[in-house]
Parts: structure tokens; sequence; C-alpha cells
């Protein structure tokens, strides 16, 4: 629903959230080609990365817009038409009125780089960031893992495959290999599950090196003393007086008590040849 009251109706070309939208009641769309109303087609010019320009049927361009790395609108021309702009051809839509957008499964807000609701999957550390923080070589069609384009083209987890685990992928792989022979349906089959195997592996891979490092629950005990001094080479040579100090107080300290005991008791019982003989 929009600020209007506005109720819209989505149709995908397929049963997923990340699949191409047809038709969302007042515009019509051909992915990544064309958006009709009122029996006007407009037609989108893609970047790298995003829809930069609208065109009309007579070749005239009627908007375009500029957009900083993490999908902010820093320039326009004309009326834009359509939710799709910032990365439209990799299925991002946006909401005209809060400047939210959809990335499959989760709203994205560009003003603050950040997603709304946190990572489904929990992936990385920080599970409400945007493609890693990395929005000028990543894309993220799902909402739930960045993918990295490598010549242009973006290896892309597909939605197909969603619901699949990894062994049911090579399993499908390993049938399509043993066949002799594939036909055009199957050929593009197995490029997709290739490239699916190829993006979990991806993502299996970060997982497991974040997962290398398991933060401790509590805090480990510190030992009461103070550590000891690094070797140092240049220390290996070095006279310590301290031991010497100590050692010559012990030994005068057992000297004068030696003395104490020594004159007292000489004192206490002097010697015979001490006494006095009586006349």
């Amino acid at each position: 629903m929009d600020k209007f009251g506005q109720n819209y109706t989505y149709k995908r070309d397929g049963a997923y959230v990340t699949d191409p939208v047809l038709n969302e009641g007042f515009y019509k769309f051909t992915p990544g080609v064309s958006v009709r109303s009122n029996d006007t087609s407009r037609y989108y010019h893609h970047g790298i990365k995003n829809v930069n320009a609208l065109s009309e049927q007579n070749k005239t361009l009627s908007a375009a817009r500029q957009y900083d790395a993490f999908g902010n609108v820093v320039g326009s021309t004309g009326a834009w038409s359509g939710p799709f702009g910032y990365a439209g051809p990799f299925g991002y839509q946006e909401d005209s009125d809060s400047g939210l957008k959809l990335l499959g499964h989760r709203y994205y807000d560009p003003s603050t780089g950040r997603f709304l609701t946190r990572d489904p999957e929990e992936h990385g550390r920080n599970w409400y960031s945007y493609c890693e923080n990395e929005p000028l070589t990543q894309v993220d069609s799902n909402g739930l893992l960045p993918a990295q384009g490598k010549g242009g083209k973006q290896d892309l987890r597909s939605s197909e495959f969603e619901n699949w685990t990894d062994d049911q992928v090579q399993d499908a792989l390993d049938e399509l290999s043993r066949k002799g022979k594939l036909t055009a349906e199957e050929k593009k089959l197995k490029e997709k599950l290739q490239r699916e195997q190829k993006a979990r592996g991806a993502r299996n891979k970060r997982k497991r090196k974040e997962n290398y490092y398991q933060r401790p629950s509590r805090p480990l005990p510190v030992p009461n003393r103070s550590p000891r001094a690094p070797y140092l080479p240049s220390n290996r040579y070095t006279f310590d007086p301290e031991p010497v100090k100590r050692t010559a107080q012990t030994v005068s300290a057992a000297v004068v008590i030696y003395w104490i005991l020594s004159v007292g008791s000489r004192i206490v019982f002097p010697p015979r040849n001490l006494i006095p003989v009586p006349e």
C-alpha cells in the first residue's frame, strides 16, 4: 500500500520472491527491457550495475538518474517510472515513498547502507551489513548472500534451487554428467547448477573461515603475577645487581645474628677461666 492508500498485487515470473516482476497492477514489465503504463512503453538503459536512463518509443530520453555506491540518488532529470533503478538488472525494487529497496527476502535502506532486518543465514559478524560494505563489486539479489561479479557478469545463486540441499545439487550434476549428449535445456540446467554450486562453495568457505575463531564464553583467567620480560639478544650479557644485593643482605643478617648470639652466651655463661677463685 502506498501513501495514497493504493494496494498493489505483484505478478512474478516464477514462484519465488527473487523471480522477475511482470506486473504490479499499474505498471507492466518486460524484465530488464521496458516498463509499460497506459499503453505507453518506456525502455531501460543499463550501466554496469544500475538502470541509468529511460527512453520513450520515439527514442527520446525521458528520465535519467545517478546513484552513489550504496544506492542513494545523487542526481536526476525527468520523471522516473517503475520501481527499478539502482541495481535494477539484478531485481532490486525501490519504494518511491520510503526510498527503501526490496532485495528478495529483506528490505535495504540506502541512506544507512544497512538492511532493516538481520540476515537469516547469519553470514559474517554483522548481520545487517550490505554486500560486506563493498557495493561497487558485489550485489545481493536475494538479500541472503552477496555475490561478486567477474567480467561484468554476476555469479548469482538461482532462486530455482533455493530449497535444494548441497547434496541434491551435486546429485543433479552427477546425473547430467553421466549422460552422453545433453539437450539445450539440459545444458542450460547444468550451467545453472554449476554456478549454484560455485556460489555455495564460496559461501561455505567464508563461513568456515568466520567460524575458525570462536569467541570464549567468559574471559580467560589472568595470572596474578607480573609478566616475564621477553628475551632480547641485547640483554644476554647484561649484569643484574639485584640478586647480588639480596645475597649480601642475607649474609650480613646472618653474621649479625651469629655475633649477637655469641656475645650473649658469653655473658650469660662466662668461661671457667674467667670465674674468680675465692681466697
